[in-house]
């Protein structure tokens, strides 16, 4: 893999985390009406970290059955 590509591939994964992350903290706002991601204390520390943990465990799950591509500049 050339240098080039693993680092499109490292963009897009961190993009796909991006989202996923603003989109968790987006749907907490709007259910549980408590927004998960402003890191001014400990407990917003937390909710952030969960926010992303959660994100990088849906891209997975979305990745593995197929409804992202591992490699989407792949032609």
């Amino acid at each position: 893999m050339s240098k080039e590509s693993k680092m499109t591939r490292e963009v897009y994964d961190a993009v796909l985390l991006t989202a996923g992350a603003v989109g968790i903290s987006m749907a907490s706002k709007k259910l549980l009406k408590e927004p998960l991601g402003t890191p001014e204390n400990v407990k917003g520390m937390v909710k952030l970290a969960v926010s992303v943990s959660l994100s990088s465990l849906l891209v997975s799950y979305l990745k593995e059955k197929k409804y992202l591509p591992d490699d989407p500049f792949k032609t």
